[in-house]
């Protein structure tokens, strides 16, 4: 049985046997596999992870199709199993699992006409009896000589030494001491086989005669034996015989001298050229080609016919002249992220030279490169710019070698952003989306953020859904979460109805976000509202003053269906079985005016807010009490002093607290005022302008009553639009004939206006 190594031998031979065998390319399932690093599986060790990408390629439904020969086909293969072999837990046992595999692959190649002139066990032949002793293989003498006879062991009475020049399992000892022995003598002594027998010693020697006694270790003999016309004859041919390490160059790694080095290829640090007018990194991230120094069209035509055209090749064919193109080019464009360069096709990757020769940066061959006119001529050859680059032929970059150059991806990109959208949207929906994600990475949606939130969550809630998944604990672009939390706190229903069709937030998973991080206002004016808003101040590190305001505003009335109830009538949810039942029920409640709302004393509610002057900071609302129709201002007062007293008691300094122009609202704020004890006051009889601010809390701090002079425009308009004879604003008032006077009366109309 073979061994593991020779295995793998055998299948990179019988590939070179196999002329019916197709080449190996890079678009090849194998290729794409076995050009990685193997890697190790975690818990089974690597054999494990080299089975089951052997049984991925090269399984009994697809090992004929997989197999190919080259540098892209199964040689490439056997490399990526030895690196496999190399790893710490790869084993014997692993060699035996993993050589049935490799068995298969074997057959495969004999099945597509691989010619297999190797025996797959060498024969082995048995010695009989005695010594091995060496087989040479000389014409002259091609007979295989007869064993001597088999001589009774005994223990040798000397201390001379016993020499087996053949011997498996015996010692070969270089010096042998025999009395009266000349330097010519000891010579050929070294290439026999002389053992030690009682009273002398038994010569064999390596012509094939029979063995010559040795009278008390005297040569005179075997010089005799030498000297014959038939030992010469018979030995001839191994005087003449050149030893195999002659053809082997000397070693140089023990020259403490010279170094190996990696060859780092031409680029613009190895190659410095003054007058150049383009650089080499610029050349190098250009080309569309990367096998240089040939002549690509004269090629095609050698191949495939006087009159064909790259551009009609199939892809076989296209494969066949890349490989051809690899074969004939003399440089060649390396791409390596960093260390991309120009190599010449005979570069042997390392070369040697001495430690303090600094100068050779470059091995010889891509030294011999430099003066190739074709490499000068395309360094220097000036390419298509930005503009002018989508106007490229496409079999300049059809190169499969080359599908994820720089040049490529851009020329592509190019074409994509040359494409209208509303013309690529008629046609097939994955190029639309081609187009699409080219326009978005010029920019299409730079400003617009919930745009592309919606597009990643509706592309993850599609896989999701394709996968048998659930979209439980999808994660949502920040974006979109906030148009989707508007969107909920508009209209829930306009929210399921969203998420729906495209992707979102539930109900559920808002009322989840709100209940965790406690965006609940508690009923009434309640201090854990006021902590909450203090806390935010903390963390913004603001402590300054902050505006409050008051409104009255009215309650929705409305009905809406849960869980088959009708819901938002009075006397609580009226269940029904039927959709059908919805429009009499809610006529019902309506005639008889069963409203919630009309139910209790409060249809309207007071709402209380704060304003920070800080930039993108929201208006936060702090209470939101249940008011009624007829509310005096005596309840509003009391609302104002316990919102003050909560505010100061949580740290919130108010400075000014607003209202509109409603009369219970201006009548709260005065006796609020009148409530104070001390006051800051400043007054200018000249002007006639007196003000006094009431200081209130503990320690006093000033606090202004302001009204909305925009709700007091609107509330003079409204006056006016009404039919209203008298307008009172404050302490003054306008008659409607001055008015009239004021809008007829060109030069008090300016006045006015000034």
């Amino acid at each position: 049985m073979l061994s593991f190594e020779q295995t793998l031998q055998k299948i990179t031979t019988l590939c070179n046997q196999c002329p019916s065998l197709r080449e190996g390319t890079r678009e090849d399932l194998t290729f794409k596999t076995f050009s990685n690093a193997p890697v190790t599986n975690a818990e089974e060790g690597m054999w494990y992870s080299v089975n089951l990408t052997l049984d991925s390629v090269f399984g009994r439904d697809c090992i004929k199709k997989n197999i190919s020969k080259g540098t892209f086909g199964l040689p490439l293969v056997v490399e990526w199993v030895r690196k496999a072999q190399k790893h710490q837990t790869w084993d014997g046992d692993c060699d035996k699992l993993i050589r049935v595999k490799l068995d298969n692959i074997i057959s495969a190649l004999k099945d597509a006409g691989a010619e297999d002139n190797e025996s797959e066990e060498p024969s082995v032949s048995k010695s009989v009896g005695g010594t091995k002793r060496r087989i040479v293989s000389n014409p002259k003498t091609s007979k295989t000589p007869k064993p001597p006879a088999k001589q009774p062991k005994t223990t040798s009475t000397n201390d001379s030494n016993t020499i087996v020049l053949s011997s498996d399992d015996e010692v070969v000892i270089t010096k042998v001491t025999i009395r009266g022995t000349t330097k010519k003598a000891q010579k050929q002594v070294k290439k026999t086989n002389v053992e030690e027998r009682p009273g002398g010693k038994e010569f064999s020697c390596h012509c094939g005669a029979k063995p010559i006694w040795l009278d008390s270790g005297r040569v005179r003999s075997a010089e005799a034996h030498w000297a014959s016309a038939t030992c010469k004859d018979k030995t001839c041919g191994l005087t003449k015989t050149t030893q195999l390490t002659s053809y082997f160059q000397s070693s140089t790694a023990l020259n403490p001298n010279l170094i190996e080095v990696t060859c780092p290829g031409l680029n613009d640090n190895t190659w410095k050229r003054d007058r150049a007018t383009q650089s080499i990194t610029s050349f190098i991230s250009k080309t569309p080609s990367i096998y240089r120094g040939n002549y690509q069209h004269e090629i095609c035509r050698s191949l495939f016919g006087s009159q064909a055209q790259e551009s009609k090749l199939s892809k076989e064919q296209k494969a066949e002249l890349i490989a051809t193109l690899d074969a004939r080019s003399i440089w060649q464009v390396k791409r390596q992220g960093e260390r991309s360069a120009i190599h010449s096709s005979n570069c042997t990757k390392t070369f040697l030279r001495r430690k303090r020769n600094n100068k050779k940066l470059i091995s010889d061959a891509c030294e011999e490169v430099k003066e190739n006119r074709s490499l000068l001529r395309a360094i220097n050859t000036k390419f298509a710019d930005d503009k002018t680059f989508k106007y490229s032929r496409n079999t300049y970059h059809e190169d499969n070698n080359n599908c994820f150059s720089p040049t490529l991806l851009k020329l592509s990109n190019c074409r994509l952003l040359c494409t209208s959208i509303d013309t690529a949207a008629n046609g097939d929906f994955g190029n639309f989306m081609t187009v699409v994600a080219a326009s978005s990475r010029n920019g299409l949606f730079d400003n617009r953020d919930a745009t592309r939130g919606l597009i990643k969550a509706v592309a993850i809630k599609a896989a999701r859904e394709n996968t048998g998944k659930t979209t439980r604990g999808m994660k949502i672009d920040l974006c979109l979460d906030e148009f989707v939390i508007t969107l909920g706190a508009i209209s829930p229903r306009a929210l399921s109805l969203f998420n729906d069709n495209f992707a979102g937030r539930s109900n559920r998973s808002l009322r989840m976000i709100r209940a965790k991080e406690g965006m609940h206002l508690l009923d009434g004016l309640h201090i854990a509202n006021f902590n909450r808003i203090s806390q935010v101040l903390k963390d913004l590190g603001y402590s300054g003053p902050v505006a409050a305001a008051s409104d009255q505003t009215v309650c929705v009335k409305r009905l809406c269906h849960d869980n088959g109830c009708l819901v938002g009538a009075q006397g609580g949810d009226i269940p029904f079985k039927d959709a059908s039942e919805l429009p009499d029920l809610v006529k019902s409640v309506v005639k008889k005016k069963d409203l919630c709302s009309k139910c209790i004393p409060f249809e309207q509610i007071r709402a209380y807010t704060l304003q920070v002057p800080l930039p993108n900071v929201p208006t936060f609302v702090v209470a939101l009490i249940a008011s009624c129709d007829k509310e005096t201002s005596n309840d509003i007062l009391d609302n104002h002093i316990k919102f003050l007293n909560l505010a100061e008691e949580s740290g919130i300094n108010i400075l000014l607290l607003g209202a509109d122009g409603a009369p219970t609202e201006l009548c709260a704020q005065s006796a609020l005022a009148e409530t104070a004890t001390q006051f800051i006051s400043y007054s200018n009889s000249t002007y006639n302008v007196h003000i006094k601010v009431s200081l209130m809390g503990h320690p006093p701090r000033p606090i202004v009553m302001v009204q909305d002079p925009k709700h007091a425009r609107k509330t003079g308009a409204n006056q006016l639009g009404s039919g209203a004879r008298l307008i009172i604003i404050g302490k003054y008032h306008v008659s409607i004939q001055q008015t009239y006077l004021t809008a007829t009366n060109r030069t008090m109309g300016e006045h006015f206006a000034l």
